[in-house]
């Protein structure tokens, strides 16, 4: 069984990414390869978190979903709304892909 904890206090974009973030551990099958002495929290490989965050931005905008919603002419903000996305979550995949968005 796996679990992700869930921070109430982060604001909703940032959940989602936390959660893609986590499937992305899961469909990865990381090990954690120890436990965080105060928190708690499984503890991984910085190039483990690497590839986590990478898919993770990829589960939760994918390269065509950027696409799509540049040829619609959405801007930032509204692309971050519709992804359930922060706008630097947005920015960072406009990067990574090539794909030019409008602020």
């Amino acid at each position: 069984m796996k679990w992700v904890l869930y921070n109430p206090r982060h604001a909703p974009a940032r959940y989602e990414s936390n959660l893609m973030h986590e499937i992305a551990h899961v469909l990865f099958n990381h090990k954690a390869v120890g436990f965080d002495s105060i928190t708690g929290l499984p503890k991984r490989k910085q190039n483990n978190e690497d590839e986590a965050t990478y898919l993770g931005g990829c589960l939760q905008i994918p390269k065509r979903g950027l696409l799509w919603a540049t040829q619609r002419k959405m801007l930032l903000p509204q692309i971050a709304t519709h992804f359930g996305a922060s706008e630097a979550m947005v920015k960072f995949r406009s990067n990574v892909t090539d794909v030019p968005i409008k602020c």
